[in-house]
């Protein structure tokens, strides 16, 4: 049966705007809104530096936080570094309804992170991505702190949908330096091990 010339326009719109088949992924959207924040977590097992990326975006999800984080594990004394990305919608003026992620990757020129990077769905809708290998722990973190990458992400909703946000600006230097401090921090004590 031949579809009529109506619905191969409704075929088509939905592709060009990203609603089509799953690879097809709509142009990256700049958010209306970004923020970034170092931050130092630490208790008996870990220690983590981490530049937190708030995105607010004119469409869903609206809100997104991406982690990028350098990690050390007292434990097995080891370093890994990476991100952890987590998306939700406002609902009202306070109210947060996570979206639960089935995939994240961080893009640029210079880093793929599905390429460099081990991956893990969490069990909270959140998702992990991360390296114990020094070169592509450094360039993932060059290429966040220089700025001009996407945040690509897909929901595992029934309605599954995916977005994309362009982020054109890196970190502030003032956060890059304390993160860059508490890496420095992390990886003497994971040398000093071996």
């Amino acid at each position: 049966m031949a579809m009529k010339p109506s619905c191969w326009r409704v075929v088509l719109s939905m592709i060009l705007m990203g609603l089509g088949t799953p690879n097809t992924r709509a142009q990256a959207l700049t958010p209306s809104g970004i923020t970034y924040t170092y931050t130092l977590e630490e208790n008996s097992q870990t220690k983590l530096c981490e530049i937190i990326l708030d995105l607010e975006s004119p469409v869903a999800p609206e809100l997104i936080e991406f982690t990028a984080f350098a990690g050390y594990g007292k434990v097995d004394k080891t370093v890994a570094v990476g991100f952890i990305a987590v998306a939700g919608k406002l609902i009202g003026a306070d109210d947060f309804s996570q979206i639960p992620l089935s995939d994240a990757a961080f893009v640029s020129k210079t880093f793929q992170s599905k390429d460099r990077l081990d991956y893990e769905v969490r069990n909270n809708g959140s998702f992990m991505a991360a390296t114990d290998n020094r070169g592509a722990a450094g360039d993932f973190l060059r290429a966040f702190f220089a700025g001009n990458f996407e945040i690509r992400l897909e929901s595992r909703e029934p309605a599954a949908s995916s977005s994309s946000y362009a982020i054109s600006e890196g970190p502030p230097a003032e956060a890059q330096d304390r993160f860059g401090t508490c890496v420095e921090h992390l990886i003497s004590p994971a040398v000093s091990s071996l």
